[in-house]
């Protein structure tokens, strides 16, 4: 699950990504609104932390227009001015939920948790590829009808490529979604999950469906 978190105060955004990384999220995060925005518009987040309160901007206005956008992402509000006037306003601009500063971390890790629970409901649950299905409400993958075994990152890794089965899928897009925005892209650790997920993938019998694009990444097939 990727979130977004557009919060200017480092230390708190720091504690933020902290604790979201603790709890099994890959998190990507700024300091700004128009940065903040300009991520949330070219990627897809399962929920964006935004704080009202930003040096270029206010969290509202990034709320408004990111709902006009059409981004769907779950969105909590967070602020040091928690008056119910500011809580109805974001709500009513597209906000999911509003959490007024301080707070426990528990407290917003459970409405983060909350709000993507809620997103996965409304997606769909099952993905299908051939023999492949992926059952993305229980986290299980099956192939020929046996289940696979996969580790976090490698479920992620094969989200993704069923998403853009048949489209060549760049080894930044797999670091991106799968880790984060700040993990180093000379690594080899995207060749390393590939080929352990194309082993599991093949457990079973079946052919090898991770094609290498040679120079580029890799296309499902």
């Amino acid at each position: 699950m990727r979130i977004l978190i557009i919060e200017d105060d480092k230390l708190l955004r720091k504690l933020l990504k902290e604790v979201l990384i603790r709890n099994f999220f890959t998190v990507d995060d700024v300091g700004s609104a128009k940065e903040g925005e300009q991520m949330a518009l070219a990627d897809i987040y399962d929920a964006i932390v935004l704080d009202v309160i930003l040096p270029d901007g206010d969290g509202f206005s990034v709320c408004k227009n990111l709902r006009e956008s059409e981004v769907q992402s779950p969105i909590l509000m967070i602020s040091i001015k928690g008056e119910v006037e500011r809580r109805i306003k974001g709500l009513e601009l597209g906000a999911d939920d509003f959490l007024p500063k301080p707070f426990e971390l528990e407290e917003f890790v459970s409405r983060v948790k909350a709000l993507v629970r809620r997103k996965e409901q409304k997606r769909a649950i099952v993905l299908k590829y051939g023999d492949i299905v992926m059952d993305l409400g229980s986290y299980k993958v099956f192939r020929r009808n046996k289940e696979l075994h996969l580790t976090y990152r490698e479920f992620m890794m094969l989200e993704y490529f069923l998403k853009k089965a048949g489209f060549v899928v760049t080894r930044e897009e797999l670091i991106d979604h799968v880790w984060d925005q700040s993990y180093d892209s000379f690594s080899n650790i995207v060749d390393v999950f590939v080929h352990s997920l194309r082993k599991k993938l093949t457990t079973h019998g079946g052919r090898n469906i991770i094609e290498t694009v040679r120079g580029v990444g890799y296309r499902l097939i």
